[in-house]
């Protein structure tokens, strides 16, 4: 699993959340033009069933 950080993770779990109809709508804001294009790069970036299985282990441990 390539190393992204914990908002972006949360940030891509939303879409995927929204894409789904889980949830209604997902709210991102920036202060700076870095969390900007940490946003950006979350719109581009699809998890892997690999990824889920990780982020699982990872958030029961």
């Amino acid at each position: 699993m390539t190393r992204r950080s914990s908002a972006l993770i949360a940030l891509t779990l939303s879409i995927c959340a929204l894409a789904q109809k889980t949830i209604p709508s997902v709210i991102a804001g920036a202060s700076n033009d870095d969390q900007l294009e940490q946003n950006l790069e979350a719109v581009g970036w699809t998890l892997t069933a690999d990824d889920l299985v990780e982020i699982e282990r990872l958030s029961t441990d």
